[in-house]
């Protein structure tokens, strides 16, 4: 039986990257203050509490919450979205209210850059996942999060401290995370089932965080570097290089 590892580099970014002394000052994801400046009177006796980043300094960071309408509601019917990043979810706006847990929010200005996000859309759906979405700087799509092969797309928290963080950022150095994958690989099997695709995206905190930037947004010039590695029965270890072209 083949042992097989996949290690995958990607070789360019969409954009420059932050420079050192960004970098240096950015607040790791999972350090971020989780304090909650003001919060309205929940009707729910359970809301739930997501927070989003929307940019590579971590700097902008958007509260989402989802509460009910009334407590005897079934379904989370009530978003409040900190639009102005900061830190409140009681101004004025930022209640929105919908039968089927589908919020659509128009545009997001970035307070600390002023850059403008299109279409910007929090969905909830029937088994308690949230899918969050926008066109960063109005151009292409980035959605999340998503699960690592199987698994649902991200579970808000219960409080703030539990709540999952999802960098929402089409831009910058990007990681890669599985998308789906056989449970084995047959070398040489060209058949779309011995496929293994990919996110291109961030990695976020917590289960089902990674953000993905849809296709297409990277030139047609870029590619992503793969190197697949893999032991024969016998003991021979092979590495195979090759660029990843196909996009979907």
């Amino acid at each position: 039986m083949r042992k097989i590892s996949l290690s995958l580099l990607l070789v360019a970014a969409l954009e420059p990257v932050l420079a050192d002394d960004q970098k240096a000052s950015a607040t790791p994801l999972e350090k971020i203050n989780r304090k909650i400046a003001a919060e309205p009177k929940y009707q729910s006796s359970a809301p739930l509490y997501g927070l989003y980043v929307l940019d590579d300094a971590h700097k902008t960071r958007v509260w989402a919450v989802l509460d009910k309408t009334s407590p005897d509601k079934k379904i989370y019917d009530v978003l409040y979205f900190d639009r102005n990043a900061n830190g409140k979810l009681t101004d004025e706006g930022e209640r929105i209210e919908n039968e089927q847990g589908s919020f659509e929010l128009g545009d997001f200005v970035d307070p600390n850059s002023n850059d403008r996000h299109t279409i910007v859309k929090l969905a909830r759906n029937n088994k308690g996942s949230v899918m969050f979405g926008l066109n960063w700087k109005g151009k292409h799509r980035v959605g999340g999060g998503y699960p690592k092969v199987d698994g649902p797309y991200t579970m808000f928290g219960k409080t703030a401290a539990e709540a999952p963080i999802v960098k929402m950022v089409g831009e910058g150095a990007f990681a890669v995370q599985t998308w789906s994958a056989p449970k084995s690989l047959k070398i040489g099997n060209s058949d779309y089932h011995n496929d293994i695709k990919f996110f291109v995206g961030h990695a976020g905190v917590g289960a089902s965080s990674f953000s993905s930037v849809m296709h297409p947004f990277l030139p047609k010039d870029v590619a992503l570097e793969a190197t697949l590695i893999y032991e024969s029965t016998a003991g021979k270890k092979t590495e195979l290089k090759t660029k990843l072209t196909s996009r979907c």
